[in-house]
C-alpha cells in the first residue's frame, strides 16, 4: 500500500513538473522578453531617455490593405508591439497625428511587397505624423524599401513627427536614385541613439528640414552626401555628439543649419571631390568636449572665411584646429585668438629665404602645419591663384574656372605677387569686360594680341592695378557692379621636383651644397603647396660630416667636469673594472663546469 501511495505521488510530480516545461516553453514561444524602450532589458545608460515597457504586443503585420492592425490604447493612443516574424507591407504604416507607437523589431524585417509604387504625400514606407521609438532588442532587425520607381523620392521612413531610433536598421535600396532612408520634414523632430540609417544610391541616407540629434548609430550612404538638409525659411538645429557618419560625398552638407559638434563622433567621407563637412554660408559650433577620432575636411562658400566658433560659453579654439583641414587647396585651418574662431586661411610665404635671414623660409601657419623641401630651380611657368598673389578686397580667385574676378574701374587693385628678376607675368583671356588701363607697380602695360606681359626688372612685390568697364548681371558676386575676367600666368623658377636639394628644414641647408639656384617648396596640412623665392648661392665652404665615420659632439648639459669623457681617465679605470669583472667570470665558470 505504501508502495503504490509512493508511486502515486511520484506520478503526480512528475506530472507538475511536466506542465511547467511546457508552460515555460509555451511562454517563450514569442522570442520577445520586456525590455525598455531602447531595446535594452534593465539599461542602465543615463545617456539616453529609455521608458520601462510592462507588456509589448506581438505584431503579425497589416490585417488587410485597409488596416493595419495596431492595437493603440483608447485612452492614450499608444501601442507597443514587436514583430513575430518578417513583415511584407503592401501599403504605408502610417502613424496618425497625436498617436505614440513603439516598434520593437525583435530582429525580424519589414519590407514592401507592393506592386505599384507607394506614394503619401512625399511617400515612407512608415509614414509618421505623430510619434514612433524603433529599437531592435536582437540586432538584426530591418526596415528596407528597395522598390525601383522614376522621379518619385520614396523613403524608407518619412516623417512629419518625432522619431526615436535606437536601433534596426532603415535601408534604402536605390537603384534608381530616388529617395533616403529617413525624410523629415518641417516642424519634425529625429533622436538617432543607435542603429544604422543606409542608402546605396546617390541621394542622402538622412535628409533633414527640420531639427534632429546625433548621439550614437551609423548613417552611411554610398555613393551620395550622410547628412542632406534643406530649410524652408527655418533654421535647423543639428546635434552630432557621436556614432559614426561616412559617405561617398559629403559627409555633412549644412544649408540653413546650426550644427554643433560635441564628443567623439567619427565623420568621414571616401570622396574625393567633396569635403567631409560642406559648411556653406554656416558656421559650427564647437563643444569643449570635441575631440573627434578621425580629422575633418572642411569647405566653406562665400566671402566669409570663418568656419567654427565656440557654443554660447565655450572655451578657446586654440586646440580644436587640430582635428579640422581644409578641403580646398591652397587653404588651411587658422586659429584666430582675437575673435576665437576657426578660419579657412589662403596660404602664404611671410618670410623669404635670403642670405641675411640664412635662408630660411617662413609660412602663416604654426610649425605642426608646415613641411619643407628644397629643390634645384628651373624655369617653368605656374598658374596665378589666391595661393600664389595676394588678392585685394575688390577681387576673387574662381578655382574652378582658373580664372581671376575683379570689379570695374579706374584703378582697380587686383593682386599683389611676388617676382624674381626676369620673371614674365601674362594676362589672358580677358572677358567680359573692356580694359583701358593695366598697370604693374606704377608701370603701365600695353597689350600685345589680346595679352598683356610684364618683365619683372627686380626681385620684389608687385600690385596689379586694372581700368576697366565691364557687365554687371551676376549679382551673385558684386551686386550692382561691373566686373571683369581674366586668368595670369607666371614664367618663373619653379622647383625642379626630380632635384631635391638643401633638406627639408625652413632653412636651407648648405653644408656641402653646391652654387646655384635654389627653391623651397613649403606645405600647408600636407596638401596645400606655395613655392618661396629663389636663393642665389655662391657654394659652400662647410663640408659634410657624414662620411660613414663617428662623430661625437656632446651637448652642454653632457660638457661638465666630473662627466667621463672618452679621453679622460675615468675612462679607463671603469673599462679596467669591466674588463676584471668579466675575467674573473669566466674563471669562476670554468671551475664550476
Amino acid at each position: 500500500m505504501n508502495h503504490k501511495k509512493l508511486l502515486l505521488t511520484l506520478t503526480l510530480c512528475l506530472c507538475a513538473l511536466l506542465c511547467m516545461v511546457v508552460t515555460a516553453s509555451a511562454s517563450e514561444v514569442p522570442g520577445h522578453t520586456n525590455h525598455f524602450s531602447c531595446g535594452v532589458a534593465g539599461c542602465q545608460n543615463n545617456d539616453h531617455s529609455h521608458t520601462q515597457v510592462t507588456e509589448w504586443q506581438p505584431w503579425t503585420g497589416p490585417q488587410s490593405a485597409s488596416e493595419d492592425n495596431i492595437p493603440y490604447d483608447s485612452e492614450t493612443k499608444t501601442a507597443y508591439i514587436y514583430l513575430t516574424g518578417n513583415v511584407e507591407m503592401s501599403k504605408a504604416l502610417t502613424i496618425p497625428q497625436g498617436y505614440t507607437l513603439y516598434l520593437c523589431l525583435n530582429g525580424k524585417t519589414i519590407s514592401y511587397n507592393g506592386e505599384g509604387i507607394i506614394y503619401n504625400n512625399g511617400g515612407g514606407l512608415i509614414y509618421i505624423n505623430g510619434a514612433a521609438t524603433i529599437c531592435d532588442c536582437e540586432n538584426t532587425g530591418c526596415i528596407k524599401y528597395e522598390k525601383t520607381q522614376e522621379y518619385i523620392q520614396i523613403s524608407t521612413i518619412h516623417s512629419w513627427g518625432t522619431l526615436n531610433l535606437y536601433g534596426g536598421t532603415i535601408s534604402r535600396m536605390n537603384t534608381n536614385n530616388n529617395g533616403y532612408a529617413i525624410r523629415t520634414r518641417s516642424g519634425s523632430k529625429l533622436n538617432m541613439y543607435g542603429g544604422t540609417v543606409s542608402n546605396d544610391g546617390t541621394e542622402a541616407a538622412l535628409w533633414l528640414e527640420n531639427d534632429a540629434n546625433i548621439y550614437g548609430g551609423e548613417i552611411t550612404c554610398t555613393n551620395g552626401r550622410g547628412i542632406d538638409t534643406y530649410t524652408w525659411n527655418n533654421r535647423i538645429n543639428l546635434l552630432v555628439a557621436g556614432g559614426r557618419i561616412s559617405a561617398g560625398e559629403e559627409a555633412i552638407a549644412l544649408s540653413g543649419v546650426d550644427l554643433t559638434l560635441s564628443d567623439q563622433p567619427t565623420i568621414t567621407s571616401t570622396g574625393t571631390d567633396s569635403a567631409v563637412i560642406d559648411a556653406g554660408a554656416d558656421i559650427i559650433k564647437i563643444a569643449d568636449s570635441f575631440a573627434p577620432a578621425r580629422c575633418i575636411s572642411v569647405s566653406k562658400s562665400g566671402d566669409n572665411d570663418t568656419f567654427a566658433e565656440p557654443v554660447e560659453g565655450g572655451a578657446s579654439l586654440a586646440d580644436k584646429a587640430q582635428y579640422f583641414t581644409s578641403f580646398e587647396n591652397g587653404k588651411f585651418v587658422a586659429y584666430d585668438s582675437a575673435a576665437n574662431t576657426l578660419n579657412l586661411t589662403t596660404c602664404a610665404i611671410t618670410q623669404q629665404p635670403t642670405s641675411g635671414n640664412s635662408y630660411t623660409v617662413k609660412g602663416n601657419a604654426p610649425d605642426s602645419k608646415l613641411s619643407y623641401q628644397w629643390y634645384a630651380a628651373k624655369k617653368g611657368e605656374i598658374t596665378v591663384t589666391d595661393a600664389v598673389a595676394k588678392k585685394s578686397a575688390d577681387a576673387r580667385y574662381l578655382n574652378s574656372w582658373n580664372e581671376w574676378r575683379v570689379k570695374c574701374g579706374n584703378e582697380i587693385d587686383c593682386f599683389t605677387l611676388y617676382m624674381n628678376k626676369g620673371d614674365v607675368l601674362t594676362l589672358s583671356d580677358i572677358s567680359d569686360g573692356r580694359v583701358s588701363k593695366v598697370s604693374i607697380s606704377g608701370t603701365e602695360v600695353t597689350e600685345d594680341e589680346r595679352e598683356y606681359t610684364f618683365t619683372a626688372p627686380a626681385a620684389g612685390e608687385y600690385t596689379l592695378k586694372i581700368s576697366a568697364t565691364g557687365r554687371n548681371d551676376y549679382p551673385g558676386d558684386y551686386p550692382g557692379d561691373p566686373y571683369l575676367n581674366f586668368k595670369a600666368a607666371l614664367l618663373t623658377l619653379v622647383p625642379d621636383t626630380t632635384k631635391p636639394a638643401g633638406g627639408t628644414a625652413a632653412a636651407l641647408d648648405t653644408a656641402g651644397l653646391s652654387a646655384g639656384e635654389y627653391i623651397c617648396q613649403v606645405t600647408w596640412e600636407g596638401k596645400s603647396t606655395v613655392n618661396s623665392g629663389v636663393v642665389q648661392f655662391s657654394g659652400s665652404s662647410q663640408q659634410s660630416t657624414g662620411s660613414g665615420s663617428y662623430y661625437y659632439a656632446p651637448s652642454a648639459a653632457e660638457d661638465k667636469k666630473d662627466s667621463p669623457k672618452t679621453a679622460d681617465p675615468g675612462v679607463l679605470v671603469y673599462a679596467g673594472l669591466a674588463l676584471a669583472s668579466l675575467t674573473g667570470l669566466a674563471c669562476t665558470a670554468k671551475k664550476r663546469h
